[in-house]
C-alpha cells in the first residue's frame, strides 16, 4: 500500500508537472528568485521552509506559486525522466548551454558511478532557474552559487541545543541516543560535501544569511529572510 508520505510526494510531482506545462519563460524578463537552505542537523529547516513558502506566496506568487523541494522530492524528481528532462529542455538555449557547462565542471569531481547525484544536480540547478523554489539541502548553495537571482541561507546552532531539539521533536528519552544521532548526521554531512563538492562543510562567506537557530524561532527567521529578499530586490511587496 502506498504510504501517505509517498502519495504526498506523488501529488506534488503531479502539481509540478502541471506548473511546468503552463510555464513560459521570456528571455527578456527578469529571472525568477529562489532560496537555498542549508542547515546543521537538528535545526528547524522544514519549519522555516514551510513558513517561508507561505509568506512568499502572499508576497510574490506571480504566474506560479512558490514550493519546497527537499531531499525526498528532489530525488524523486531526479528519478522521473520525463519531468527531469522537461525541467532542462524548457530552459532557453543560452541558459541551458551555460547550465551544462557549469555541470560539466562540477561533475568532474563526482565518481563515475554516482549517477543519481549527477541527475540530482541537474534537477536542483533547473529548479533554481525556473524560480520560486525553496531548495532544502543537497548542496544547493554550491550548485546554484553563480546564479544572481538566489538567496542562500544557513541555519546553525550549538550542538547542545540541536540535541535537545531532536530529542523533543522525535520523543527520544535517552539524551545520549540523541547525541549519537547528531554526531552521525554531522559526520555524514561532512563526508557528503567532501565527496561531491571537494569542499569542507559550508563556510559562512558562501551564504547571504547565516542565522543562529537557537536565538531565533522559525517564524522570526522567515521574516529575516523575507526582509533580506526585499532588500536585495529579489521580491517586491504587493501595493
Amino acid at each position: 500500500m502506498t504510504s501517505w508520505v509517498t502519495k504526498e510526494v506523488d501529488d506534488r510531482i503531479a502539481q509540478m508537472a502541471d506548473s511546468l506545462r503552463r510555464f513560459r519563460y521570456r528571455s527578456a524578463s527578469r529571472p525568477r528568485p529562489f532560496v537555498t537552505i542549508s542547515r546543521e542537523f537538528g535545526c528547524d529547516s522544514f519549519e522555516v521552509a514551510k513558513g517561508l513558502v507561505g509568506r512568499l506566496n502572499d508576497i510574490d506568487r506571480g504566474d506560479t506559486g512558490w514550493d519546497i523541494y527537499d531531499r525526498g522530492l528532489v530525488e524523486k524528481v531526479a528519478g522521473d525522466y520525463s519531468i527531469a528532462n522537461y525541467l532542462i529542455e524548457s530552459m532557453t538555449i543560452e541558459h541551458r548551454t551555460a547550465f551544462e557547462e557549469f555541470l560539466r565542471n562540477m561533475v568532474l569531481h563526482l565518481p563515475a558511478r554516482d549517477y543519481i547525484m549527477r541527475r540530482t544536480a541537474r534537477v536542483i540547478r533547473s529548479l533554481a532557474w525556473h524560480g520560486r523554489a525553496v531548495i532544502v539541502g543537497r548542496g544547493g548553495v554550491f550548485l546554484c552559487a553563480d546564479m544572481a537571482n538566489g538567496l542562500h541561507l544557513q541555519l546553525s546552532a550549538p550542538v547542545g541545543w540541536r540535541v535537545e531539539q531532536l530529542a523533543r521533536k522525535q520523543n527520544i528519552s535517552d539524551i545520549k541516543d540523541a547525541e549519537r544521532r547528531i554526531e552521525k548526521a554531522d559526520r555524514e554531512r561532512k563526508i557528503f560535501f567532501e565527496k561531491h563538492f571537494k569542499k569542507d562543510i559550508c563556510r559562512a562567506h558562501q551564504f547571504d544569511l547565516v542565522i543562529n537557530n537557537s536565538r531565533f524561532a522559525a517564524d522570526q527567521i522567515v521574516e529575516l529572510v523575507v526582509t533580506a529578499m526585499l532588500q536585495r530586490g529579489l521580491i517586491t511587496k504587493k501595493k
